[in-house]
């Protein structure tokens, strides 16, 4: 009776397992410094992917800051309405778009 137990990991070592799994991809790419080259570590984030700082700079400035966020609040009031409530929690999770 005692080997049809199934062991299995339980909650704290699982995530004691995902925080070293993570830790260790960190490092090995470019967020840990050294171990995953620093080719881009001079580069803004945009100028990694293609996009120049300063046309980054005036698009950003050009934005209309209180629409884009009244845009935003409006699209997550309408996915929140397609909510149950009993169904609104940390666990339940809705892709919208």
């Amino acid at each position: 009776m005692e080997n049809d137990k199934k062991q299995g990991l339980n909650t704290p070592a699982a995530i004691v397992v995902a925080g070293v799994l993570i830790m260790l991809a960190i490092l090995i790419t470019n967020g840990g410094g050294k171990l995953g080259g620093d080719k881009n570590n001079n580069k803004t984030l945009s100028e990694q992917v293609g996009v120049s700082k300063d046309k980054l700079t005036a698009c950003v400035s050009k934005t209309d800051k209180d629409a884009l966020s009244k845009k935003i609040s409006d699209s997550v009031e309408s996915a929140m309405k397609g909510l149950p409530a009993d169904q609104r929690g940390t666990p339940y999770s809705v892709i919208v778009g």
